[in-house]
């Protein structure tokens, strides 16, 4: 049976000094109840994903979320597959509200190759 996890994506924080784009997350450690682990990251998402070895994510999340840091947290800091001209228009279109599903495609497929890096037998299908 297929591990997954269904999670909650907010707005984050936005920073005064970031020249790029929206914001960003606070990175924490989060720690497991049966493990020493402990695991550095600004989404507990990811934290979860590596944790439990999941097959798949669904992000629940408004037009407003932060999806250009969900981009960039598992294409860039976890494949080195991260765009830039994608990252930036995620971010244009949430600003200016026109931000769609089909728009997430590039983030639900970043998703998949962080868990099929984390878990080599994760299914995939993640959907934001």
């Amino acid at each position: 049976m297929a591990k997954v996890l269904i999670s909650p994506l907010g707005k984050g924080i936005r920073e005064k000094e970031k020249t790029t784009a929206g914001g960003k997350y606070i990175k924490t450690t989060y720690k497991f109840a049966n493990s020493d682990k402990g695991y550095d990251t600004s989404f507990i998402t990811s934290a979860l994903s590596e944790h439990l070895q999941l097959d798949k994510i669904f992000m629940i999340g408004t037009d407003q979320s932060m999806w250009e840091e969900v981009y960039y947290y598992f294409g860039e800091v976890k494949e080195n597959s991260y765009g830039e001209d994608v990252y930036l228009e995620l971010d244009e279109k949430k600003s200016k509200g026109t931000l769609t599903e089909a728009d997430l495609t590039c983030v639900n497929e970043a998703i998949d190759r962080y868990l099929k890096k984390m878990n080599p037998s994760a299914t995939g299908g993640s959907c934001c």
